[in-house]
């Protein structure tokens, strides 16, 4: 299963429990001057950020399994936004295919 698959069957599942969610792209391109522009600027977010039906944030990181993640390393930043966002009762959570 494709990363892509995998995320759009937890937008699927999550809007049926009713928690508004939205794919966030994470990345960049060269605009018609040439100059850089980030889809997002906040490094490490989760694939998948939303809010819970109880008013709670949520986000969710398609994982790889652990051995691929031991060869490429994690973002540090993945980490400090993973802080933030407990230190304010949020959730972040990690999804793997079975």
């Amino acid at each position: 299963m494709s990363e892509q698959d995998l995320v759009n069957q937890l937008i699927a599942y999550l809007r049926l429990k009713r928690c508004f969610v939205w794919r966030q792209n994470q990345g960049g391109m060269r605009d018609r001057t040439n100059r850089f522009v980030r889809f997002c600027s906040q490094s490490g977010i989760s694939d998948i950020i939303g809010m819970l039906p109880d008013g709670r944030f949520l986000a969710i990181q398609r994982a790889e399994p652990v051995a691929w993640c031991q060869r490429a390393g994690f973002d540090p930043a993945e980490g400090l936004l993973e802080e933030g966002m407990l230190a304010c009762g949020g959730d972040r959570h990690a999804a793997r295919e079975r």
